[in-house]
């Protein structure tokens, strides 16, 4: 299903989280695809991540060693910068209103930036400081 689709069948939130998983699918995911054909670009990207998101449900990870796993919070490290799959498996499995919502993959090294309300990747900001 495409988003459009599972906006229009009321499967996601305004904010486009999804609220519950269509019958008929055993999964919602997304592919961090880093590498685009280029190693030298993906060996850049390699490292060790910190996934966060709030609500109850499952969080599949694919194409990374996961590290650590707790409620909430996933570290995973990318061997090669390669492309990285994430497959919601059930969101809200209570039925409460509490589904998975606000997901966010960071560098570990940039995570307490993070959580203190940064945007944007210091790394970035570095390459485009003098932009105008």
């Amino acid at each position: 299903m495409t988003t459009e689709q599972l906006a229009a069948g009321g499967y996601l939130d305004a904010d486009g989280w999804p609220t519950r998983i269509p019958s008929g699918l055993t999964s919602i995911g997304t592919i961090w695809d880093w590498s685009q054909g280029d190693a030298v670009a993906a060996a850049s990207r390699a490292g060790v991540y910190v996934l966060t998101y709030e609500g109850e449900g499952t969080v599949q990870l694919n194409g990374v060693t996961i590290l650590s796993s707790a409620p909430g919070r996933i570290v995973v490290q990318n061997l090669n910068g390669g492309s990285m799959i994430m497959n919601i498996t059930a969101t809200d499995p209570n039925h409460t209103g509490n589904y998975l919502h606000n997901i966010s993959l960071v560098p570990q090294q940039y995570e307490a930036l993070h959580r203190a309300g940064e945007i944007f990747n210091p790394d970035w900001l570095s390459v485009v400081q003098d932009a105008r």
